[in-house]
This record gives C-alpha cells, structure tokens and sequence, in this order.
C-alpha cells in the first residue's frame, strides 16, 4: 500500500485541452521485488470506494502514477453530480494488487474539479428532437456522421425548438447548443427555429469546432454529365424542363422523370449523337451549388450491385472536372422512372432507381 498520494488540490479544465494531470504515489511496492498493479479509483466525497465513479490502471500497469486527460476528469466531475461549468470535489485513492491480494489507501486525497462548458465526451451517433422537427418530437431522427465529431442530417422544420441525443433511450444525453457562448452543453436546454415551409433543411451539426448552421435546400436535380442537361429536357421543351425532386419526409427526395438517353456531344460536332448514361446530383443550398456525386467512377449496376455503389457524396462545391459519376442502366431508357434520394434512417446517403410503371 502507498505510504502517500500525490495531486492537485483542484483543476479547471479546459475542452480539447491535451494537457495530463497527474496523480502519483510513494511507497506500495513489494517486498520481495514481484510485479505490483496499481489502480487509482475516483468516488463522491463520503463515498468508500466500494463502488467507485472511476477506475484507471496505473501508467504501464506498474507505474507509480497516472495520467489523465481533462475529458476524462471532466466525465469523473459529470459522474459525481457536476453540470457543465460547475465546480465538485471527489475523493481518489491507489489501489495495489499482488496476485489474489490487494490493499486500498485510505482515506483517500480530495481533488475539486471545475467542468468545462462543453461536452464529456464525442457521441458516436446522434438524434434531432423537437417539436420543430417532422414528427413533432415524437422519437429522434438520426443524423448522418461525416466525420468524428461532424453529424449531417437534412429534414423538414416548423416553428418550434429543437434540441440533440446521443441515444433514443432514456439514459440518453441531450445536448443543445447555447448560441450565446456559442458552444454545446448537455442538459435540458434547446434553440428555437423557424418553418422552412416546403424546402428541406441540411443541419451540420461541428461539435470540434462548436458550430451549427441550417441550409435551406432550394432546388435539388438530376443532371446528365454529358450535356449537362437535368433529366427530362429534350427538344419538346427546348431543352429548359426544371425536373426538380420535392422533398417528402423522414430525409426523403423524390423525382418522377423520364430519363433520355440520347443526347448530342458539342465536343463531336453538329448532328452527331450517341448514349452516355453517366449522371450525378446539384443540389442548391443557400444559393450555393454542391455536387452531390459517387466517391468513384463505376461501370452501370446490375441487379446484384451492392447498396454502396450507390451511396452519396454531398460535401463537395460542384466542380465540372471532378470527373466521378454513376451509370444508369439500358433498362431504364425511356420508360418513366422514380428516382428517390434517402438522407435517412440509416445515418447515411444513397439513392436508387426503380420503374414507374
């Protein structure tokens, strides 16, 4: 067992902070000069340590110290009843394992530990609710993850508040973004929105970077690559049919068309035609164009062509010589077709393609 603990009378984290406290020890080791494991255990202030808040191994299991990082004392200082910002003592110890035996120091070295106004830790996933949102907040949407720490997810707002989870059950955390610090928290905390009416909204959700932004999706089409034409137009409209999809609900856009295959190439002079059935997606957001495309160049799917071949890339600012499309098939060509694009249930984006008739 020790014969001292060593720590910092108090800290004040700081979020994304690579900074390490240390907790450390003299004496504890055997007598006989066989392997000692060393844990530090963390508890409420009165607490035993019976049933810790907290356990961490020592540094390379037999160190006489431990390192930790300001997210970890700032999910301890959550666990122990602190809110965001708030300030909690806890009690910590060093327990010595030998073999079947161990000992625990006693009683234990108060730390306060003052929250950041933040998160404890990044969600894995996370879920909209609201009585803005489509279904009034009656279960949570979920967001599609870009990146850790950057969710996507594109829906349907009224007037009304939204807020954030990171499960759908009732253990979840809810976070909401304070747009007076411009940061996120977790409790019970919401911001009100307005109705987009009948236009989609893309909500980015940057827990990294604390930032959160709505577009509003003003015009969705399907383009073909070769004439840069959106499906439907032909010389009966002169080349002009709009064929925009409307968005319907749950992160779904639909478009009814009939695709055309044959179009004329400028780049092979006047009166020549062939087929080129390579497409992609322009959506405008907030007046910008995004090129919503394949990750890379594919042959024409089959029937037994995987889902991911469909997946969507919505990210990237259109570029004409970004040069990744997808491939409609012949059987297609002519015949009235649904396109619908799901930003959806999955967390993810695809599309697919299917006979009207």
């Amino acid at each position: 067992m020790p014969d001292e603990i060593f720590s910092p009378e108090e800290v004040t984290l700081v979020s994304g902070s690579t900074k390490k406290v240390l907790f450390s020890w003299e004496g504890g080791g055997a007598d006989d000069g066989m392997y000692v494991q060393y844990e530090v255990l963390f508890d409420k202030k009165g607490g035993d340590f019976s049933s810790p808040l907290y356990t961490q191994v020592g540094d390379l299991g037999g160190v006489k110290r431990v390192t930790m990082q300001h997210a970890q004392l700032n999910n301890i200082a959550k666990l122990a009843g602190a809110k965001p910002g708030e300030t909690v003592g806890v009690i910590w110890t060093v327990r010595t394992s030998k073999g079947d035996k161990s000992e625990l120091y006693k009683p234990g070295k108060e730390i306060k530990i003052t929250r950041y106004n933040g998160l404890s830790e990044m969600p894995e996933k996370l879920y909209l609710y609201g009585s803005a949102t489509e279904n009034g907040g009656q279960g949570g949407r979920i967001f599609g993850k870009r990146e850790e720490g950057v969710f996507v997810i594109y829906t349907k707002l009224t007037d009304g508040e939204i807020y954030l989870k990171d499960g759908t059950n009732e253990t979840a955390t809810q976070i909401y973004f304070n747009n007076v610090q411009n940061i996120y928290q977790e409790g019970k905390g919401s911001i009100q929105v307005t109705s987009t009416d009948e236009y989609a909204t893309r909500i980015i959700v940057d827990l990294n970077n604390n930032s959160l932004s709505f577009g509003t999706v003003t015009e969705l089409r399907a383009i073909w690559r070769d004439t840069d034409q959106v499906f439907g137009a032909d010389e009966s409209n002169g080349y002009n049919a709009p064929s925009p999809f409307y968005y319907t609900e749950g992160g779904v856009f639909t478009l009814t068309v009939t695709p055309n295959f044959i179009h004329r190439n400028p780049w092979w002079g006047a009166g020549e035609y062939h087929d080129d059935g390579r497409y992609y997606f322009v959506a405008k957001v907030n007046g910008t164009e995004y090129h919503w495309r394949n990750n890379e160049q594919a042959n024409a799917p089959t029937n037994s062509t995987p889902l991911s071949y469909f997946l969507i890339n919505d990210k990237e600012l259109w570029n004409y010589y970004r040069d990744v499309f997808w491939m409609m098939r012949d059987v297609f060509r002519d015949k009235l077709c649904h396109i619908n694009i799901f930003a959806g249930e999955d967390g993810k984006m695809y599309h697919s393609i299917e006979l009207a008739e």
